[in-house]
């Protein structure tokens, strides 16, 4: 993790308009600023102003302001939890939008904006986290107020905190908690951080604690809310979950891992349509190639478990057919989509699936059993038993096992099966 290290100079006199505004960006990322001011037709809101890794911009524009409020935002930055996007603000609520934009009467949400939180007026309040604003006035006077950013580089425990793991990140973090020398979104991003260790030691309580507390202490940060629902997650708390992620969806429409572990509740909950929404939202935010391959196995997965409860054998095979063209690799869609593909007579295409499902697969029971049906099913009975006596070999589950010594009892010399093939192909949920 990296922290904002900003410095906004003003130059001002009294109550007279500002000689200059200059936003420097001391940091590794773009900060873009917006500013926000009153003006005779009501509140103005304008922005972005852009200002690259460790540079100036000068913005003339509004060097006839007297006062303002304003409001600074990174691109986005990976975390420990995944990514997240750091912002400041408070005190008064405007409307911003991507790009460049300039709203009268900004303190109401407009049609393609959203509400942010502003600092200000800078005659008055100190501006918030990672941020040092100094006042010049006419005469070169300065008056500096300091921002809590020069200690977050130089507190080694907060710099443990952060970048260490294990037993060394958390007794830091502890200390860094403790210290009593942060606040806000610093302090807030500390327990995410001590969540983040005791999570991976298996604290989920412990976790689920610190996740709580940075929410109370920054409500505005979509990473609490996705953390928090983590591990609702993991407890099978799925309902609890949904709505942390629906708050994080919310602060940030374009968080890719809440769609992603949204998509993962709604489909253990029996949702499948909203999953695959989910899913498919997740796909258009232009996921890394791991995250691409991971969501695309999930969503062709939830396309498995909706043909396992179609009633109608068409319905089934257009499920089936749709998880394999996601990924062509689903060992059950294969091995499902084989055991519709027997029940309809076509058992060479019911060979074919099974076979690169098993090649993938090689030791999954059912999809040698249900091969061993289609064999049976064309009549080559010295197949199915090698099937049927290979699927027995893999010490399947007892209802499958059962299955499988009835279907070779009926293949005896002289026994009288129940039914035509023994009993049906089956097929399998798909598995997370």
């Amino acid at each position: 993790m990296r922290f904002l290290l900003a410095l906004l100079l003003l130059a001002m006199s009294g109550s007279q308009a500002l000689a200059a505004i200059k936003f420097c960006n001391n940091f590794e990322h773009q900060v873009q600023f917006a500013v926000a001011f009153q003006d005779q037709g009501g509140w103005v809101s304008e922005g972005w102003i852009s200002v690259a890794p460790n540079a100036c911009q000068t913005d003339s524009k509004h060097a006839d302001l007297t006062e303002f409020y304003w409001r600074g935002e990174t691109d986005w930055i990976k975390t420990k939890g995944g990514r997240t996007q750091w912002s400041w603000g408070k005190d008064r609520q405007f409307s911003v939008k991507d790009g460049s934009f300039a709203f009268k009467n900004s303190d109401q949400k407009l049609k393609g904006a959203h509400l942010v939180g502003f600092i200000g007026p800078v005659k008055i309040n100190a501006p918030s986290i990672a941020v040092t604003l100094t006042i010049v006035d006419a005469k070169g006077t300065m008056t500096e107020i300091a921002s809590e950013a020069a200690s977050v580089q130089s507190d080694p425990d907060y710099q443990a905190c952060q970048n260490a793991s294990g037993d060394e990140a958390l007794a830091a973090c502890d200390r860094a908690i403790g210290s009593g020398k942060f606040s806000e979104k610093l302090l807030a991003n500390l327990h995410l951080n001590r969540g983040v260790e005791r999570e991976a030691k298996k604290d989920l309580d412990g976790a689920l604690a610190d996740y709580e507390e940075a929410i109370r202490i920054d409500a505005t940060g979509a990473l609490g809310y996705a953390n928090r629902a983590g591990i609702r997650y993991k407890k099978e708390e799925y309902d609890a979950a949904i709505p942390d992620l629906d708050k994080a969806i919310e602060l940030d429409p374009n968080y890719l891992r809440a769609y992603m572990d949204r998509g993962d509740a709604y489909r253990e909950k029996g949702d499948l349509s909203k999953a695959m929404e989910d899913y498919k939202k997740a796909l258009t935010l232009n996921p890394s190639d791991e995250r691409k391959a991971r969501i695309e196995n999930a969503l062709s997965n939830a396309y498995v478990d909706r043909g396992v409860d179609q009633k109608e054998a068409s319905a089934e095979l257009a499920d089936y057919d749709e998880a394999l063209r996601i990924n062509a690799n689903n060992v059950v869609g294969l091995n499902n989509r084989g055991a519709v593909y027997t029940l309809k007579g076509e058992y060479d295409k019911a060979i074919q699936d099974l076979d690169l499902a098993i090649k993938l697969k090689p030791d999954y029971a059912r999809a040698i059993r249900n091969r061993g049906d289609a064999y049976r099913a064309k009549g080559d009975r010295d197949r199915a038993i090698a099937d049927y006596k290979q699927a027995l070999s893999l010490n399947p589950n007892d209802a499958l096992k059962e299955d499988i010594e009835k279907a070779l009892a009926e293949l005896k010399p002289g026994a009288k099966p129940d039914a035509p093939n023994g009993a049906a192909p089956k097929p399998d949920g798909a598995t997370p």
